[in-house]
């Protein structure tokens, strides 16, 4: 069984519960980190092996037609799309061509009588499969939203990390925080029972998960608490991030959201980092911007959002590094995102092994 899994965000995360939680059927393949281009997804594909129950590929795109293309080599028979979000905004012009990118797994899946798990939190994307659904496509919606098949009826965030879910028929812990992530545990429930995977089984897979490297991975180091949400961003992942931030930290003497900027977003991306600049307003105690004319957006949003806080600007990673080795102290929460080209995965390796060093 060949599971293709695409969206703006939460990709890689939803790969790796499901890898997870369909352990339960037997021997599988799964895409190595984020091999989802025209090179990692045929090389995923060779890897798998004759006795395999299930593949699990990411596909992913940066330009119109990406997305057909390697769904052809794929050839899935049940597709996961997570989200329309407006991450590659500049290659794309709107997120409606994001969308109809994104729903050409839905074509593929379709083409073997399969069935499309779809996020419709997105207007666009609900708009994108209305035909489809109306046509009798086999697709089963998801998310928050109130038209979905299958909703996030409660969730509650547990104190040692992690959440409890409701869903109806279904109730479980997972073991990474997040609403966001509450939504992807959607996605993998609705898989793993079309697959046979009782639910007692999926809800112990799920309570054992750890977040993959670089995606809100949390560290305690000499009283203080790392988050490492470092591998990318877009304005709906730096708004997920942010949001899970404040639910985590609630007893830190300060929260410092440590941020890079965005890219790909085309003519819209002044106004999308002011609109990151808001929430971090909401949610931290200090900001720490790190590059230039992106992250100025991002400050200048959290004033108009009336930050008073402490409000830092530096040129790279190595000067963010600098600055919080002299101003960071036990108690406070810190969190690191931004675009992968930023670097702040660097700086949070660095930080550690300084604060470690100091015992």
């Amino acid at each position: 069984m060949v599971i293709g899994i695409t969206g703006s965000s939460g990709k890689t995360t939803i790969r790796s519960m499901a890898e997870r939680v369909l352990a339960e059927l037997g021997p599988g393949t799964a895409s190595i980190r984020s091999f989802n281009n025209d090179l990692g997804v045929p090389l995923t594909i060779l890897e798998a092996r004759e006795d395999d129950r299930w593949v699990l590929l990411e596909i992913g795109t940066n330009a119109p037609g990406e997305i057909g293309h390697l769904a052809g080599i794929a050839d899935p028979a049940i597709g996961i799309l997570s989200g329309v979000g407006r991450a590659h905004l500049g290659g794309f012009g709107s997120e409606a061509a994001i969308a109809a990118e994104k729903a050409a797994l839905i074509d593929a899946v379709a083409k073997n009588a399969g069935t499309a798990i779809v996020n419709v939190d997105a207007e666009v994307i609900a708009e994108e499969i209305a035909g489809r659904r109306a046509a009798g496509g086999a697709i089963v919606t998801y998310g928050d939203a109130g038209a979905a098949d299958r909703r996030l009826l409660d969730r509650s965030v547990r104190s040692g990390g992690g959440q409890t879910i409701e869903l109806g028929d279904f109730t479980g812990d997972v073991g990474l925080d997040g609403r966001h992530n509450a939504i992807n545990a959607i996605a993998v429930v609705e898989l793993a029972r079309r697959l046979g995977v009782a639910d007692a089984d999926i809800a112990r897979r799920l309570a054992e998960l750890e977040p993959p490297p670089m995606r809100f991975v949390r560290h305690v180091v000499n009283g203080i608490e790392v988050v490492d949400d470092t591998y990318n961003a877009n304005p709906e992942s730096m708004r997920a991030s942010l949001e899970t931030f404040a639910e985590i930290s609630t007893t830190a003497t300060r929260r410092i959201a440590v941020l890079g900027g965005m890219r790909e977003l085309g003519t819209r991306s002044a106004s999308l980092h002011e609109a990151v600049g808001a929430v971090a307003a909401n949610v931290s105690d200090e900001i720490v911007l790190v590059g230039g004319d992106d992250v100025a957006a991002i400050g200048r949003g959290a004033r108009n959002a009336g930050f008073e806080g402490g409000l830092h600007q530096v040129a790279d990673g190595d000067a963010a590094a600098t600055l919080l080795a002299e101003h960071v102290a036990a108690g406070d929460a810190i969190l690191f995102k931004g675009s992968r080209a930023v670097g702040l995965d660097k700086v949070v390796v660095s930080i550690l092994e300084n604060w470690e060093a100091r015992g």
